[in-house]
């Protein structure tokens, strides 16, 4: 085995940078996993896995959605940075635009599978209307559907979207890499 004087080096700053890291105030907060190298390569399956948890967990309908990422990638043994900067690639208000149609997502599947909450966009929008005339209006055409279902609809169509997004953004940037390297 040869020696090299310049791998030995790369060795002994990895360890006084890590070290570094550790004795700070926030390494000692932070478990020992986070400071795992395989968590900050930047190798292919790790970038695409971090990527892709980022983005799935930015289109969940969850509060912390960057602190969810994380621990995603953690459990993995992603790319944390890409994971985490991924996460933010969320415009501010696209809930407004994403969480109807995953709704809408959950809903065609139920309804495929025979059984729903009846609400349709159609609905939902004359619900919406009659909310000027009080509380009461409103509420009167959303009783003809079923609450506990619409939620269910809305919570299933979020877990196929992010799910689908994962594998989309995770086969998406294997296969750029992929083509990169040839």
């Amino acid at each position: 085995m040869a020696f090299s004087y310049n791998a030995l080096v790369d060795k002994v700053d990895t360890y006084i940078r890590d070290q570094r890291a550790r004795d700070s105030l926030l390494g000692r907060l932070l478990p020992e996993t986070v400071f795992s190298p395989a968590l900050w390569r930047w190798e292919r399956r790790g970038v695409a896995t971090g990527a892709a948890w980022g983005v799935a967990m930015a289109l969940a309908p969850l509060p912390m959605q960057t602190l969810f990422a994380a621990l995603a990638c953690v459990w993995r043994r992603a790319n944390l940075p890409i994971g985490i900067a991924s996460c933010w690639v969320s415009i501010p208000g696209y809930q407004i635009i994403i969480w109807p149609i995953q709704w809408w997502i959950g809903a065609l599947l139920f309804r495929a599978f025979g059984c729903g909450s009846g609400a349709t966009f159609t609905l939902i929008a004359r619900s919406a209307r009659e909310f000027g005339n009080g509380w009461e209006a409103g509420i009167a055409p959303l009783r003809a559907i079923s609450l506990p279902l619409l939620g269910a609809e809305f919570l299933f169509g979020c877990l196929v979207t992010c799910t689908a997004l994962w594998f989309a953004i995770k086969g998406l940037i294997l296969l750029i890499w992929r083509q990169d390297r040839h």
